[in-house]
């Protein structure tokens, strides 16, 4: 007896079984399991690790930040210095919210470390103000009930579907990951979103209260520096490259400065948003590369380089901040309420000097006058020839081994106001008859009223000419040219001890020799050429305790002094007598 079967139900059965495993061939179990959808109707906790802060106070630093926190001088030309330093520096104690704001994305691993792709299978969403995650609109992530390691990206890391990697940039490169079992009941997911990379900012220190669309990139010069880094989706590092780079995305420096700086209180300050520098990058092979836009008005930022560079470098380390300081000063004026700023943006103010010495939280600033005085001047009556008039006597200019000599001298306002420092203990500027160049310079008046600014003085050695490192800056260059020997046998020959200007010139172009003259008739005041002027330091017994003075040209004051020698002095000093009739008084100030 023939049995007969009905395959129909049969067919339909393992159509069904065929359709079912086509349809979820790319999830982690075999089984039609339901999809517990992880988008708006699910929760993330996003927190971010805090960078590292930098070492207590009482903690030594690095040998390496040591020496990386000496200022460095930058000459970015148009007559713009920087001093810049960088320094560690700390996440602020309170941050509103527990992530930054920002785009991320988030996906998931199966069991065997493989990232599950397919529709639906990222979500992408965004932290607001307040610090909650989310989602973009439609965007999900369709997961069967399960275990999994989820994966959380920041917008600053690039996601190449089999891969992830990152590069110096303006965007925060952020990385957390966790295994979570998920399903109807718990579809809250957390993270802990780990820093990928260094941060750098830029602190700028400026004697103007606005700045004019400046912007910069932030650059590294060196190809063995990192230049991109690779990981798997598991998050772990798989590869590096290194080259030249250049953030795609400018930083725009505060267009209004209202915070005064704390070392230079007569400055404004300003910080900018942080740039996100790979690991092991070394610190001396960036530049802030401005891309335009004036600091100063006048002074274009386009296509200039800071480089910080150091004999001692430090590396750039994971979730270590910094800031680099970048101290900017053009030439600066003194101005009759005594602030400092650029000639071009005076506006009411009226200029009465040039700054030599800025004015620090720890020590005064300094500024030459505008106007020599209009006849000469003895510096003492002919009574006082002959006789030792300052206490501390100096047989050179300079003492490279001990860093002593008339050049180190600062303090012209006691020996022309106090008599410290003096034999006779006079206040010179009171003494008319006796000391005729003191008393005019105490009644020196630079036609305004003035305010927040002391006693007009005759200045030390020191205070015109900056020499090794005695003075932080000033209009007529940083250093001696130094010839050796220590008797004071160049002041007794013509304009001895001269400055190298042309090596350390002020200004950046061709015409530096007359620029010095210029910086005074810009402003209204005049710097007589081939016209000395007294200072109030005076040489040793040799040469008869005799007082110094200096002399200014445009042009070259002497041949070379030795053979082969092709400098060009435009500044000089001599050995003059007390009561010479044919020096003048150029009067200084401190503020």
């Amino acid at each position: 007896m023939k049995r007969r079967f009905n395959l129909l139900p049969c067919a339909a059965f393992a159509l069904a079984l065929l359709f079912s495993a086509c349809s979820h061939d790319d999830e982690p179990t075999p089984n039609n399991a339901p999809l517990i959808s992880l988008g708006s109707d699910a929760t993330f906790t996003l927190t971010e690790e805090k960078f590292e802060t930098s070492k207590p106070a009482s903690m030594p630093a690095s040998r390496a930040m040591a020496a990386q926190a000496q200022p460095q001088e930058v000459d970015l030309g148009d007559g713009l210095h920087a001093t810049m330093s960088i320094e560690e520096d700390s996440e602020p104690e309170t941050r509103a919210n527990p992530i930054s704001q920002g785009r991320y994305s988030i996906y998931a691993l199966d069991g065997s470390g493989n990232r599950i792709t397919g529709t639906h299978k990222t979500l992408t969403g965004e932290v607001n103000v307040s610090g909650k995650f989310v989602p973009d609109a439609g965007s999900k992530l369709d997961l069967p009930a399960g275990t999994y390691t989820f994966v959380c990206i920041s917008e600053g890391v690039t996601d190449n579907g089999t891969s992830l990697s990152i590069t110096n940039g303006t965007k925060k490169p952020m990385l957390g990951k966790t295994i979570k079992t998920i399903s109807n009941a718990d579809r809250h997911v957390s993270f802990e979103m780990k820093h990928l990379t260094a941060r750098v900012r830029f602190k700028y220190v400026v004697y103007t209260t606005s700045t004019n669309n400046v912007s910069l990139k932030l650059a590294t010069r060196n190809a063995t520096d990192p230049s991109l880094v690779t990981y798997d989706v598991k998050g772990d590092k798989t590869n590096e490259t290194t080259g030249y780079t250049h953030t795609a995305n400018a930083i725009t420096m505060p267009a209004t400065l209202t915070e005064m700086d704390t070392k230079y209180p007569l400055a404004h300050r300003a910080y900018t948003d942080y740039f996100y520098i790979l690991p092991g990058t070394i610190s001396r092979n960036i530049t802030s590369a401005f891309v335009g836009g004036e600091i100063y008005s006048g002074y274009d930022m386009t296509n200039k380089n800071a480089l910080f560079y150091q004999t001692t470098p430090i590396t750039f380390a994971t979730n270590k901040s910094y800031t680099i300081t970048m101290y900017l000063h053009p030439l600066l004026y003194l101005f009759n309420d005594g602030s400092n700023g650029v000639l071009s943006e005076k506006g009411s103010r009226t200029p009465i000097g040039i700054v030599t010495r800025e004015k620090t939280n720890t020590s005064e600033g300094t500024a030459v006058g505008l106007k020599v005085s209009p006849m000469a001047l003895e510096w003492e009556t002919a009574a006082g020839i002959g006789q030792q008039r300052n206490t501390t006597v100096h047989n050179s200019w300079w003492d490279n081994a001990t860093n002593t000599g008339s050049g180190t001298e600062l303090n012209g306002y006691d020996l022309t106001w106090t008599g410290t420092g003096t034999t006779d203990g006079k206040k010179r500027a009171e003494e008319p008859t006796q000391y005729p160049a003191f008393r005019w310079v105490s009644t020196y008046n630079p036609g305004v009223s003035t305010s927040h600014i002391g006693k007009w003085y005759i200045p030390a050695l020191g205070e015109i000419f900056a020499s090794n490192d005695n003075n932080n800056y000033d209009i007529y260059g940083q250093f001696f040219h130094y010839y050796g020997g220590t008797a004071w046998a160049p002041w007794g020959a013509t304009y001895g001890g001269s400055l190298n200007l042309s090596a350390l010139k002020k200004y950046n172009d061709a015409s530096w020799n007359t620029e010095m003259f210029d910086a005074f008739t810009h402003a209204g005041g005049a710097l007589p050429d081939k016209v000395f002027v007294w200072t109030s330091s005076t040489s040793d017994g040799n040469t008869g305790y005799r007082p110094l003075a200096v002399i200014f040209s445009t042009t070259s004051l002497i041949p070379p002094m030795f053979p082969g020698d092709t400098q060009i002095y435009t500044i000089g000093t001599k050995v003059l007598e007390k009561n010479t009739a044919d020096v003048h008084v150029l009067p200084f100030v401190h503020f």
